[in-house]
């Protein structure tokens, strides 16, 4: 290879690398990268079990579009709201208890 094709294919090599590296902006905080609280929550008490139902939010915390939310975890607290929240184990896609 030619010193000048080395030279183009160096150029052409750092040009491509600059240009793919990161995004534009200034960093975001991951607080405001969550998903907004569903607004329309409903509870239904069965004999055994609660059934829980909303919408997805369609948008962040700071505003932006939330594109594909593709998970929810769902947490429960069992004292006066002092402890720390606990996630639900989940058994063939439903909830089976927590722990």
């Amino acid at each position: 290879m030619s010193p000048r094709a080395r030279l183009a294919a160096g150029v052409l090599l750092a040009t491509l690398s600059l240009a793919a590296c990161g995004r534009k902006g200034p960093p975001a905080a991951p607080e405001a990268r969550v998903p907004r609280a569903a607004g329309d929550l409903a509870v239904v008490v069965r004999a055994s079990t609660i059934e829980l139902s909303w919408t997805n939010p369609t948008r962040r915390v700071d505003g932006t579009p939330l594109r594909d939310l593709t998970l929810a975890r769902v947490f429960r607290v069992d004292d006066a709201g002092g402890g720390e929240p606990k996630p639900a184990m989940q058994v063939d896609g439903r909830i089976a208890g927590y722990t």
